[in-house]
């Protein structure tokens, strides 16, 4: 996703980082969906 760093002064790319639980996520591809959802408001369709 692209943020913008206010000390650089410039928009940068960089992937969302997340954690995960693994009594949660036993399945690596749910909690990947999740973590999506919660840093980019964005579902794997859109």
């Amino acid at each position: 996703m692209e943020q913008y760093r206010h000390p650089v002064r410039a928009r940068s790319w960089e992937f969302p980082s997340g954690s995960t639980d693994h009594d949660l996520d036993a399945d690596p591809r749910a909690a990947g969906v999740r973590e999506l959802r919660e840093e980019t408001g964005r579902s794997r369709e859109t």
